[in-house]
């Protein structure tokens, strides 16, 4: 019912005509690849940076929740502990 078509790539010659057409477009493109990789080079440190600060907060607050809830925990024992050598 169907056939397959099997494409073939086109010829060099007209691939580099492509390219001669958009030769100008290629240049923007790689001028403009380069500046976005330039600037985002720049900014990994400072992403860094920031992540780490994040994950720093989100260990300290773990900390602090853990060490809220021990207290809790610590202030039960004591006060049931008290009531019960009265």
């Amino acid at each position: 019912m169907f056939q397959k078509t099997v494409l073939q790539p086109p010829p060099t010659e007209t691939i580099d005509l492509i390219k001669s057409y958009n030769e100008f477009d290629i240049q923007l493109y790689d001028y403009a690849r380069k500046i976005f990789e330039e600037r985002l080079s720049a900014h990994v440190p400072s992403i860094e940076v920031e992540l780490k600060k994040f994950k720093f907060l989100i260990w300290l607050s773990t900390l602090v929740k853990w060490l809220t809830k021990s207290r809790e925990t610590l202030s039960v024992i004591t006060r049931s502990e008290g009531q019960t050598t009265k």
